[in-house]
C-alpha cells in the first residue's frame, strides 16, 4: 500500500527540511485510507470493530442515536499489528424531537440532515456478530447505549481506547481522540462518528511514546484483565473527597443500583481496599459491595 512518502514526495520533502530545523511538527490530515504494513506470513488474524455514537445528550439510558458507526478493523493477534480496515457502517437515525442546539453545533448534525432517517440495528448488528472485540473511546458511553439498540452488543467483549491506555504515562496530557490524534501526527473531522472511528483504529495502530508498545497491544492487555469493581456504598456524604483522592469514580444510579462511589482494583488488592475503606470511610466494618469485572461487562450498565 503506498506510503504518503511515494504519493506525495515533493510534500515530503518540504516537511523533511520543516522538521529537521527542530522548530516544526507537520500534522498530516487523515487520510480515508491510512496505510498498514502488511500482515507476517504467520499471522492469526483477528476481527474488531471500532464503535461511535452521536447522540442528543450525554445520559446513557436516556438519549437518542442520530449517528451511529461501525468500522471494522483486521489485527494479527501474535503481534498486535493492525493490518487493514475491513468495511464500515455509518448511518443517520431521526430521534424523536428535534436536535439540541449544542449538539448541532458540535456535530454539524442538523434536523434536515437526520428528516426521515432510520437506522437499520439489524445491519449494525451484523456487522457485530464475527468481531472478537469491540472498541469505543469512551466506552462507559458508547456500551450502554448500543446494548440498549443491538442486544448482541451486551455479548462481546469490550475495550475503551480512553480509559484502557495510560495516555498520561505515554506523555499525552489529555485523553481527548482529537488531542491524542495531533500528538501522534494527523488531524481529522471529528465529532462524526465514522471520523472518529477511523481516527480512533489510526490510533491504536501507533507506538507509544515511552513505552514503545503498540496502543493496540495495551489496550488488549488491559481488556483482558479480571479486577474487582468495589461499590461504596452508603458511604457518609463527607467522605467523598476522601474517596475521590483514592481514585473512586461517581456512578449516578440506576434502576438495578442506587449513587454511590466505586473503583475498579485488581484481584491481588481487594483485600487491602476493602481493609481501607473500612478504617478511612465507614470507621467500622466495610458495608462495600463487590463485582467481578471483566471485558464482557466492563463498561456496562449491566455491571
Amino acid at each position: 500500500m503506498p506510503t504518503d512518502q511515494t504519493r506525495f514526495p515533493a510534500e515530503e520533502t518540504l516537511i523533511a527540511q520543516l522538521e529537521a530545523t527542530g522548530r516544526y511538527r507537520i500534522l498530516r490530515r487523515l487520510d480515508d485510507s491510512p496505510p498498514f504494513p502488511a500482515p507476517p506470513p504467520d499471522a492469526q488474524l483477528r476481527l474488531a470493530a471500532f464503535v461511535d455514537l452521536e447522540t442528543t445528550s450525554l445520559q446513557p439510558e436516556s438519549c437518542e442515536v442520530i449517528e451511529i458507526a461501525i468500522v471494522r478493523f483486521e489485527y494479527c493477534a501474535r503481534t498486535s499489528q493492525i493490518t487493514r480496515i475491513v468495511d464500515s457502517f455509518d448511518q443517520l437515525n431521526q430521534p424523536s424531537g428535534s436536535i439540541p442546539a449544542e449538539v448541532s453545533k458540535i456535530t454539524r448534525i442538523t434536523d434536515a440532515m437526520v428528516r426521515g432517517q432510520k437506522a437499520d440495528l439489524a445491519a449494525a448488528s451484523a456487522m457485530l456478530e464475527e468481531v472478537d472485540i469491540v472498541v469505543a473511546h469512551n466506552a462507559a458511553f458508547d456500551r450502554p447505549v448500543l446494548e440498549r439498540l443491538v442486544p448482541i452488543a451486551a455479548e462481546k467483549a469490550w475495550a475503551c481506547s480512553q480509559r484502557d491506555i495510560p495516555w498520561l504515562d505515554e506523555g499525552c496530557d489529555s485523553g481527548k481522540l482529537a488531542f491524542l490524534g495531533m500528538s501522534h501526527g494527523f488531524y481529522y473531522e471529528g465529532h462524526r462518528a465514522e471520523n472518529d472511528c477511523r481516527a480512533g483504529i489510526v490510533l491504536l495502530a501507533q507506538r507509544l511514546a515511552v513505552s514503545g508498545r503498540p496502543a493496540l497491544a495495551v489496550l488488549l492487555d488491559s481488556a483482558r484483565r479480571v479486577a474487582k469493581r468495589v461499590w461504596a456504598v452508603r458511604a457518609p456524604f463527607e467522605m467523598k473527597d476522601v474517596l475521590k483522592e483514592n481514585g473512586y469514580r461517581w456512578f449516578t444510579g440506576s434502576a438495578k443500583r442506587a449513587k454511590c462511589w466505586w473503583k475498579e482494583v485488581e484481584a491481588g488488592a481487594l483485600e487491602a481496599e476493602l481493609a481501607w475503606l473500612g478504617e478511612k470511610i465507614y470507621f467500622g466494618p466495610c458495608q462495600a459491595q463487590i463485582s467481578d469485572v471483566d471485558a464482557t461487562v466492563r463498561y456496562s450498565l449491566r455491571l
